[in-house]
């Protein structure tokens, strides 16, 4: 149903990216695995007219926090949000039944409460998931590929491939 309500707007609206959860729900929730489902349903579902479709959380060597990434999902770019974090954290600020999610395992893990500002990261990783790439391991040459490199390639950070390299 989710894939269809998806597929519909889509069809009514001018969408050239979609972006959506990673492959794997980034640390498995269900929900955003079923997110990622619906997205990839929709895309697929929609032939040559289909969108782009991107996953966040995406996979590099490294990644500051291993057990959020996409394991599936290898990274095509990752970004130093850091000159617009104040919106990543407005925007975490909204959900505030999510709050102690967001800050309760660094919290645990730095043995001392933290506030949201220090639990959220500030990168962002990307991976095309739709169209693949072509050869296989490419970067995206798409044209949210492009637009990014364009406008944002000067907060990319370089970096080592993650489970990318392990698919050889």
């Amino acid at each position: 149903e989710a894939a269809a309500r998806l597929t519909d707007y889509i069809r009514t609206h001018p969408v050239e990216v979609v972006i959506s959860h990673g492959s794997n729900g980034e640390y498995g929730h269900p929900g955003h695995r079923q997110a990622n489902q619906a997205a990839l349903l929709a895309v697929q579902g929609l032939g040559t007219c289909a969108p782009l479709l991107y996953g966040f959380s995406a996979d590099f060597a490294e990644h500051p926090r291993r057990r959020l990434v996409n394991a599936d999902d290898p990274a095509d770019f990752v970004l130093d949000i850091s000159p617009t974090f104040d919106r990543k954290l407005a925007a975490a600020r909204c959900h505030r039944t999510q709050g102690a999610l967001f800050v309760r395992r660094v919290s645990i893990e730095r043995g001392h409460a933290v506030p949201l500002e220090e639990a959220l990261l500030r990168i962002e990783t990307l991976r095309c998931l739709l169209p693949a790439s072509e050869p296989p391991g490419s970067p995206p040459a798409d044209l949210f590929a492009r637009w990014l490199r364009e406008n944002l390639g000067h907060i990319m950070i370089p970096f080592t491939p993650g489970s990318r390299a392990a698919q050889g």
